[in-house]
C-alpha cells in the first residue's frame, strides 16, 4: 500500500487530496486506489482505516484469502508533520492488526529520512 496527500498551492481554505493505492491480487498485477477531499493543509489522511479496509475487503473478494502482511509506504511527509503523521496514521493501520492479525511494516518518507517499524 502507498498512500500521499497532495496540498494546494497557495491559499489554505482549498481542500487537499489524500489518496491510497495498493495492489488488489496475489500475484501485485492488479491496483486500486482510493481518493478523499479533505480539509487543505491536513497532514494525516483523516479516513485511513476505512480506506485500508476498502481495498483488504477488495483483495479478500479477489483472492478468497486474507493478506499475510502489508507493506505500507506513506510518502510526502513534511518535517514539521512528521510525528503527527507516526502518531495518527500508524494507530489507523495497526487498529486493522487487532482484527484480522495481519503484519503491518510501516515506511515513512520524509526529505532525505527513511524510518521503519516492524
Amino acid at each position: 500500500m502507498n498512500s500521499f496527500i497532495r496540498y494546494p498551492r497557495g491559499d489554505a481554505s482549498h481542500p487537499s487530496i489524500a489518496a491510497l493505492c495498493a495492489s488488489t491480487d496475489a500475484k501485485a498485477s492488479r491496483y486500486a486506489a482510493f481518493i478523499r477531499i479533505q480539509a487543505g493543509r491536513q497532514g494525516i489522511i483523516t479516513d485511513l482505516f476505512a480506506m485500508v479496509k476498502e481495498l483488504l475487503k477488495t483483495f479478500y473478494q479477489n483472492c478468497r484469502r486474507k493478506l499475510e502482511c502489508i507493506l505500507f509506504y506513506r510518502d510526502g511527509i513534511s518535517e514539521n508533520q512528521f510525528e503527527q503523521v507516526l502518531e495518527g496514521e500508524i494507530n489507523s493501520v495497526k487498529s486493522i492488526h487487532i482484527y484480522l492479525f495481519i503484519k503491518i511494516i510501516f515506511i515513512m518518507f520524509q526529505t532525505h529520512t527513511l524510518f521503519t517499524i516492524l
